[in-house]
């Protein structure tokens, strides 16, 4: 019988993870949730907090520090969350769209400091 061996180049691919989390450690707030996915490399997140309907997707930001992430509106923070890795700060880049329900969407990306998937973070309602 043949042996057929591969070998693969040093970071010929990357191991990819994702999934739903609450946005709400309340468990009688129902449906907030955001839909992640993070490569050893890089993180995406989409988040939509039903609490902010009807707020001006203009007046909302992120905030990203080396282990917090966090959603300001009108420079006030309305929510956060502690990563369970170290990201690079400078590298993110965020958008605020409205969806049909008025609730704003936040699609944002940042590149990770460390080479592991995290599982992303554990969310908190300041």
């Amino acid at each position: 019988a043949d042996v057929l061996e591969l070998v693969l180049p040093a970071g010929a691919f990357e191991v990819s993870a994702g999934g739903f989390d609450p946005t709400s450690m309340d468990p009688h707030v129902d449906g907030a949730v955001y839909r992640w996915s993070e490569t050893p490399s890089e993180c995406e997140v989409l988040l939509a907090i039903p609490g902010l309907r009807g707020q001006p997707a203009a007046c909302l930001a992120i905030e990203f520090a080396v282990t917090t992430l966090s959603a300001t509106a009108f420079r006030r923070i309305v929510w956060s969350c502690i990563l369970r890795g170290r990201a690079v700060p400078k590298s993110a880049v965020f958008v605020v769209k409205e969806n049909e329900e008025r609730v704003p969407l936040i699609e944002l990306s940042v590149r990770k400091a460390n080479k592991a998937l995290w599982g992303i973070g554990e969310n908190s309602i300041l």
